[in-house]
Order: structure tokens, then C-alpha cells, then sequence
């Protein structure tokens, strides 16, 4: 099966403490949290009906701290974050899909780009190896991971299944 759709994401959670015990970052203080939360609530706003490019800093910021040993979810809804590159033809056709569930679930749930050139640590960090990536992230539950050109309605099928249930 070329799309493959994994109910959870141990591989990148192993990458990821595997990299945060490598790299140890020195934890924020307690007077560091309000500013991080009121953060992800201003990136959450922007994000309402649109898909918004993350940098590797945004994305530890309001989606997860990716070089910490434990997945944490900063968001406030649920997410999907597509992982793809510029030079990538299924991430190009795949875009136009991810823009317009944006509009469509934008109110109930944050849509993220990240660019794969752009993010060489973040990339290298989470193992990602295959492009376009789909990273589905409820608020309660497991990350699913779907690698691959996805059709839409496969897409919605697992908003509803595992972002919306």
C-alpha cells in the first residue's frame, strides 16, 4: 500500500527522545509558561480557515517541542501538520486539498505547513524520510502519521475518526 497510515507515532517519539537525549535543552522556568500558552492561542487565532507555515522554533513552540524526550501538544485543537518540500509534485497536489479542509475545518482544527528545506533539524529529528507526511494530532489519543498523496476523502475520513471523534 503506497499511503501508509500508522496509529501512532512511536518511530518519531523514539527519533525524538533518542535526539532530545543528545541534545538536552535546559527546561523553562514556570514564569516561561504564560508567554509560551499566549503564544500558541496567537498562532491558533492566525490559523482559523487557513494553513500556516511553521518554522522549526514555531513548531516547537505550538505544536510540540521536538527536541524534549516526551510528545507534550501544545494545541488548543486538534492539528494536522503537512511535512513537505517545494521540489515535491504529490506535495504540490496535495496542498490545494489541505487549503481547502482548512476553510472547511479551520474553526475546529489548526492546519500547519512545514517545509522540509527549511526545517533541516526539526526533519532530521522526527526521522521524516518520505514526502508528503500528514501528521494528525488530537487533543486526546494518539498522533496518526500518513505518509503519501492521500485523497481528500481519505483525509476527511481520518479527521473525523481521529481528530473530531
Amino acid at each position: 500500500m503506497r499511503n501508509t497510515v500508522i496509529s501512532s507515532v512511536t518511530s518519531i517519539l523514539l527519533v525524538v527522545a533518542s535526539y532530545g537525549c543528545s541534545n538536552a535543552q535546559p527546561s523553562h522556568s514556570a514564569t516561561s509558561e504564560p508567554a509560551d500558552k499566549a503564544q500558541v492561542t496567537e498562532v491558533a487565532h492566525k490559523t482559523a480557515g487557513e494553513v500556516v507555515e511553521l518554522t522549526q522554533e514555531e513548531f516547537a513552540r505550538v505544536v510540540f517541542d521536538y527536541k524534549k524526550r516526551e510528545l507534550e501538544f501544545k494545541g488548543k485543537r486538534p492539528c494536522i501538520v503537512d511535512f513537505n518540500a517545494e521540489w515535491c509534485g504529490p506535495c504540490r497536489r496535495l496542498a490545494p486539498i489541505i487549503k481547502d479542509l482548512a476553510s472547511e475545518y479551520g474553526d475546529r482544527i489548526d492546519f500547519y505547513s512545514v517545509n522540509i528545506d527549511n526545517t533541516p533539524e526539526l526533519t532530521e529529528s522526527l526521522a521524516i524520510q518520505s514526502i508528503p507526511l500528514l501528521l494528525f494530532i488530537p487533543l486526546d489519543g494518539d498522533p496518526q502519521v500518513s505518509e503519501g498523496l492521500l485523497p481528500r476523502e481519505d483525509i476527511v475520513s481520518i479527521i473525523n475518526s481521529t481528530l473530531l471523534k
